[in-house]
């Protein structure tokens, strides 16, 4: 079995950031020429963002490089440690990191052991625009569960807003599994066919998802 989550706002502090060449920390944003850096000492870029002119590189693919073979310039955090919700480290312990994925806004759909640096890009219609990643925006998105074999009646669990539900879609449309998507909308989700749909509750609250993935931990 097989567990998605969608990614969250509140995030470790002191966790690591990406850097250029100098040394320079970056904050990742989903539209960065939103934000007026005139009085700030701040650097913001988009992960698909070239990361020094000099070079054909884009932040993600810096990602990919800096952290391979064990290395970790940048003192990065594991997904599952990144985000600070009780729910992201109680779904590990109980199934793996192995088998434990997060559904990123900034960086597509991760193993739970994956490097991250702090990034604040989200899907939620609340957030600034600068943050907020609209359902066109192009992202180069990884996919990790393409990188494991997955038999037809396995199960994948998917946690998550119906803000991050086409993203998801989009993440697992040639992937057969056992596709069950856990939702809390009264039949306000955009249902397809070849996915089994689990509703939690009769009515949707702020962050029910955490509550959903604790009482699936705990059987009920």
């Amino acid at each position: 079995m097989k567990v998605v989550i969608q990614c969250c706002s509140r995030k470790l502090d002191g966790a690591g950031r990406l850097t250029n060449d100098r040394g320079d920390p970056f904050d990742f944003v989903a539209h960065p020429a939103l934000i007026s850096t005139l009085n700030s000492s701040d650097r913001f870029a988009r992960p698909d963002d070239q990361r020094e002119p000099s070079r054909q590189e884009s932040w993600r693919e810096y990602l990919i490089r800096s952290t391979a073979n064990g290395q970790n310039p940048d003192r990065l955090v594991r997904a599952g440690d990144l985000y600070t919700p009780p729910a992201y480290r109680a779904i590990v312990n109980s199934y793996g990191w192995e088998n434990v994925f997060i559904l990123s806004a900034g960086w597509g759909l991760v193993r739970s052991d994956f490097l991250l640096p702090m990034y604040d890009i989200t899907f939620s219609a609340a957030a600034e625009q600068c943050n907020r990643r609209k359902t066109r925006d192009e992202y180069q998105d990884f996919n990790h569960l393409l990188d494991i074999v997955l038999s037809h009646d396995e199960p994948v669990h998917f946690f998550g807003g119906n803000d991050y539900l086409q993203l998801y879609y989009t993440m697992i449309e040639n992937i057969d599994a056992n596709h069950i998507i856990h939702y809390a909308k009264g039949g306000g989700i955009t249902q397809r066919d070849k996915y089994s749909y689990f509703k939690y509750r009769d009515r949707s609250f702020t962050n029910w998802h955490y509550s959903c993935v604790l009482d699936f931990i705990a059987s009920k």
